[in-house]
């Protein structure tokens, strides 16, 4: 049976990334490791221009504030599920470069498997913003779980859902 000691599951602190946590308790095994993991991706401020332009209380500095609002954030979505794993942690790190953050995470953590959300973007918004999970798709030393966007939207019609893990044999390669 495969088991995985370390899951990784970034979170951009919208509703939509949030989703992937119930997959937490799917494949969770006793003496397994829990990181949710948000990359704060700190916009560049002139210091000639106000940084309430970019959504920030007057007279703040974009990197404590960005980074204590997502030190919050998870420490929230952390204590919503501490009940349910022994050992959940969460990490913030600050890159201009998210799914190269999340890759170098997890090689240098030893995490054996990444969970993230798909947001569904296509056409236009794909190309300018690319896809962050295709990214960490080919750049990963692990498997990634993708939880695709419209399986949440048929979720949310009441179809039914994930509740354990399979046991999965482990095949050679």
């Amino acid at each position: 049976m495969m088991t995985f000691k370390h899951a990784l599951f970034p979170l951009d602190g919208s509703p939509l990334a949030e989703h992937a946590l119930p997959y937490a308790k799917a494949i969770y095994r006793e003496g397994a490791r829990i990181t949710l993991l948000q990359v704060v991706d700190l916009p560049v401020i002139p210091p000639d221009v106000d940084a309430t332009a970019f959504g920030l209380p007057p007279g703040t500095r974009a990197e404590p504030y960005l980074c204590e609002q997502a030190e919050t954030y998870l420490s929230k979505v952390r204590s919503e599920f501490q009940t349910s794993f022994a050992s959940i942690t969460t990490e913030v790190i600050d890159s201009t470069d998210p799914s190269g953050a999340i890759i170098a995470f997890s090689d240098e953590n030893a995490v054996d498997l990444i969970v993230m959300v798909t947001h569904g973007r296509s056409g236009l918004s794909r190309l300018l913003m690319g896809s962050m999970t295709q990214k960490v798709l080919q750049a990963a030393t692990c498997p990634v779980l993708v939880v695709p966007r419209r399986l949440i939207e048929t979720e949310s019609q009441g179809l039914p859902v994930v509740e354990t893990a399979p046991d999965i044999p482990e095949t050679a390669t």
